[in-house]
């Protein structure tokens, strides 16, 4: 088969357009019946639709976005919208990633943009548990329309400061059923321009664990948030019952109290040293005695009883005072009652004797009548 060959110009000739038939309008082509007219417009959005990408007046969610917005290139996420000449920002999740079952802790996304962005913007969704925004009022809760549950996005874009950071704060209750949780958050930097040039997101992950119970006794560590105060011995939680083992088993701060081991009067003497009365710092073994108050102090078993040169003090010089009692002699007589001591002595028998000679004397020589 012949092909056919180009009709040469003669040079310097220019192109000239057909002439239209004077007063003859331009007719457009008919349409076949029922066809619709569809603009290159719309087939310029089927054909980015095609590559995941749309118009940002159609997806610039300025207002919030959930994650089904995204849902057939999940990892896409904001990109999938903001794609295009600007530097990927930088994106972090933190917050407690151990945590006891129906606590609520506070978690925070930042977004740090690379270029020239002015605005941020995020969405946080978790796999289980119960997002909420109770401190910061730049961010609102969103339902996932085919889900239900509730994300974490921002209700209007948020400016950078100084730094050219924007920071979001919101919280999370862990379910009762906790084992394991994941936080995903994407942060998004914009430039305002109402367009997805100059705009880029990121995504970060947070995993989150159950507090964990290493001695198996119900109650998490004290160090996760729990209220075990050693998590590595299975007689030691809230609640448990005192012990005279050195520990503390009820986690009060207080060892071995209510035990025979104890001291619970502060005396250094427990009932296991032989404290007879550990409510009474003043009983112990060793304790100083005192007689007669019917209390034993020094834990002998007896109280002391009070007599001569036992609990009193003779005072210097000997005993004083009148005598009230018989000092029996020789002869089973007393002598003197009320007299001075001096009489008690040898010289005091020799002046009785003579006393006793001289009414003898005054007898016989009396005359008789």
């Amino acid at each position: 088969m012949r092909t056919p060959m180009p009709r040469a110009r003669s040079p310097g000739r220019a192109y000239q357009p057909r002439a239209r038939s004077p007063g003859r309008a331009y007719q457009p082509r008919a349409r076949s019946p029922g066809r619709a007219y569809q603009p290159r417009a719309l087939a310029l959005i089927l054909s980015l639709s095609a590559w995941g990408v749309a118009p940002s007046t159609g997806l610039a969610y300025s207002s919030g976005v959930v994650s089904s917005a995204w849902s057939a290139s999940p990892d896409h996420g904001c990109n999938q919208c903001h794609f295009s000449g600007a530097v990927v920002p930088t994106v972090t999740l933190s917050g407690p990633t151990r945590v006891l079952p129906e606590s609520t802790s506070i978690y925070r996304l930042e977004v740090v943009a690379g270029g020239d962005q002015r605005f941020a913007g995020l969405n946080v969704s978790s796999d289980t548990g119960v997002l909420g925004i109770d401190l910061d009022p730049s961010v609102q809760l969103m339902a996932r329309p085919d889900t239900g549950r509730l994300e974490v996005t921002h209700l209007h874009p948020k400016a950078l400061n100084e730094l050219e950071l924007a920071s979001f704060e919101f919280s999370w209750t862990a379910p009762a059923d906790l084992t394991s949780a994941l936080l995903t958050g994407w942060g998004n930097a914009v430039d305002g321009q109402g367009n997805t040039l100059g705009d880029r997101g990121a995504m970060a992950t947070l995993p989150i664990t159950r507090c964990p119970d290493d001695d198996g006794d119900g109650h998490s560590a004290a160090s996760c948030g729990g209220d075990d105060c050693d998590d590595l011995e299975a007689a030691v939680c809230p609640g448990a019952l005192e012990a005279p083992d050195q520990l503390d088993n009820d986690c009060d701060g207080t060892v071995d109290e209510g035990t025979e081991v104890y001291d619970d009067d502060g005396d250094g003497w427990s009932e296991a040293d032989h404290d007879c009365d550990d409510a009474a710092p003043e009983v112990y073994p060793d304790a100083e005695e005192v007689c007669g108050d019917g209390i034993d102090q020094d834990c002998s078993g007896e109280d002391l009883t009070c007599g001569p040169g036992v609990g009193e003090v003779e005072p210097e010089g000997g005993s004083s005072g009148p005598d009230t009692g018989p000092t029996p002699g020789g002869c089973g007589c007393n002598v003197g009652s009320g007299q001075p001591r001096g009489v008690r002595g040898r010289g005091g028998w020799f002046v009785a004797l003579a006393a006793l000679g001289t009414r003898r004397g005054t007898s016989r020589a009396r005359p008789r009548k």
